[in-house]
């Protein structure tokens, strides 16, 4: 700033820019060392204002996961490591990261990758997913969480082609004489290459992955 400013001035100016908005300590630790204010001014100014409540990590790290989860629509690892760019302690920001609430979680991934789905030109089902999943994952969300999501609009897609049956009030009877809620008529996908294609590849994938063979080239 072009002239110094005093401890009280400087007190009140971040007082003021804090009660407009949420800020963490770290962040008006920046703002008073590019104002020139002296090391141990800083420290007892950052003291002040936590003593008084204009910042709290805690309170603001609900804060920042809340807007960027709900609003932004960012996954836990993109939260975390802005909170970690932050230098809020990891043990806080996980601990109102799991917070989370798992469904509304999910749910807003599924909407991100529906919405996005409709702007993705793909040659099939399995490039259409694999460009899905580097678009959720630059989003900070886990491959664990994508993959669930992806594999219940896949699931959805086999419903609306009535490749599954869904009955639970009154069982399939299999030919074993086993019962079940489900039946899978996967003649369907006949009909359908594109969805065949990636049945084929996503079987073959879990397949290989439980006998630890690596994943296995697009066919």
């Amino acid at each position: 700033m072009s002239a110094q400013l005093t401890d009280e001035e400087a007190l009140n100016r971040v007082a003021s820019y804090c009660s407009t908005a949420e800020h963490c300590r770290a962040e008006i630790n920046e703002k008073l060392q590019r104002w020139g204010i002296a090391y141990d001014t800083i420290a007892r100014i950052l003291d002040r204002l936590e003593s008084e409540k204009f910042i709290d990590d805690e309170r603001f790290c609900r804060a920042f996961v809340n807007d960027k989860f709900r609003f932004a629509k960012w996954g836990k690892m993109k939260i975390a490591q802005g909170l970690y760019m932050k230098k809020i302690p990891s043990d806080v920001a996980w601990r109102y990261l799991n917070e989370i609430d798992e469904e509304e979680y999910l749910s807003i991934l599924r909407d991100l990758l529906t919405s996005k789905r409709k702007s993705i030109h793909a040659a099939d089902d399995y490039e259409l997913n694999g460009k899905l999943m580097r678009f959720a994952m630059s989003r900070g969300f886990e491959l664990k969480d994508i993959k669930r999501c992806i594999d219940r609009l896949f699931a959805e897609k086999l419903l609306k082609i009535k490749a599954i049956k869904l009955q639970p009030a009154n069982p399939f009877t299999w030919a074993s004489g086993w019962k079940s809620p489900f039946y899978c008529d996967n003649r369907k996908t006949l009909s359908y290459p594109s969805l065949r294609n990636f049945v084929k590849i996503e079987i073959t994938r879990l397949i290989l992955s439980l006998i630890h063979i690596s994943e296995p080239t697009r066919l």
